[in-house]
């Protein structure tokens, strides 16, 4: 899959805690994105890529560009959501209840690839696309 491009609808079976993060300079997260922390603490759109940790759900728009580090507040919530399952590793049965991984903001994968960003934990696999229990203390290894 790809990263979004714009807002999507987030399907959501419950929903936690509201935790609201500062979004990194130039960041442009859409509602429905897997949000994520980098090393710096500011919020991001959540990428397999190096210091990246998933805290949660975007609820809402925030467009930084041009913005410093801080600029703008990100609202995002905890729970169980749905998101789109990779073609390439696609999450299967043998990870229930097991973590997921990051393949983009909107897309997870069974398989942690390089560097291995830990999106959740898988409750449930649809046709089209896997529960995932996303919460910041799910990334802890």
């Amino acid at each position: 899959m790809a990263a979004l491009t714009q807002d999507r609808t987030h399907n959501a079976r419950w929903t936690g805690r509201m935790i609201i993060g500062k979004a990194a300079a130039n960041a442009v997260i859409y509602a429905g994105a897997l949000g994520a922390r980098n090393a710096s603490g500011f919020t991001i759109p959540a990428a397999n890529a190096a210091d990246v940790k998933v805290v949660g759900v975007a609820q809402g728009p925030v467009n930084n560009t041009g913005g410093a580090n801080g600029a703008k507040p990100v609202q995002l919530l905890t729970g169980v959501f749905k998101f789109k399952n990779d073609t390439t590793a696609p999450v299967t049965a043998a990870n229930l209840h097991g973590r997921c991984y990051v393949q983009d903001d909107q897309t997870v994968r069974a398989t942690p690839g390089s560097p291995g960003v830990i999106a959740g934990i898988v409750e449930q696999i649809d046709s089209d696309g896997v529960w995932v229990y996303v919460a910041p203390e799910n990334g802890v290894a």
